[in-house]
């Protein structure tokens, strides 16, 4: 049995979480726009990771409070970490990408990290993260640190 695919959004008006089933744009013909960006953060060493897991905290709280955004996820270990967030539009993806948590933790992003790269695109659907770090790889943007 294949296990069905979903996406949670948070109704910031009235706080419940709505369950929306992803069917790939391929098979509905209908297409659902959203903007997806993938980042990878090499910290200069492994002792960075206590200053990345701390900023990544308060990151996460300002992510779900922003207006546009719809989902994320993270993984990583050791050195490279990866993040993948989900946005309505590229305004939101903005505006939250130049203010709060996340615009102090770019500020002290060259203390922590050797490179960061990071690929912002529209899509119809949410990538696997083989899918994520391959356009990441092919696609990516280094950051002048």
């Amino acid at each position: 049995m294949r296990k069905r695919k979903h996406l949670k959004i948070k109704n910031p008006t009235t706080k419940k979480i709505l369950k929306i089933n992803i069917i790939p744009a391929s098979k509905t013909g209908i297409f659902f726009d959203m903007y997806i960006t993938i980042t990878s953060l090499k910290l200069k060493n492994i002792w960075k990771f206590f200053s990345l897991a701390n900023h990544a905290l308060s990151i996460t709280k300002q992510l779900k409070k922003e207006q546009g955004f719809l989902n994320y996820k993270k993984t990583g270990i050791g050195l490279t970490h990866y993040t993948l967030s989900v946005w309505e539009n590229l305004e939101d993806l903005k505006r939250f990408s130049k203010s709060g948590a996340h615009l102090n933790a770019m500020k002290i992003s060259k203390d922590i990290a050797a490179e960061i790269n990071t690929y912002t695109y529209e899509s119809n659907d949410i990538p696997n993260w083989n899918a994520a770090k391959e356009r990441l790889e092919k696609n990516g943007k280094k950051l002048v640190l």
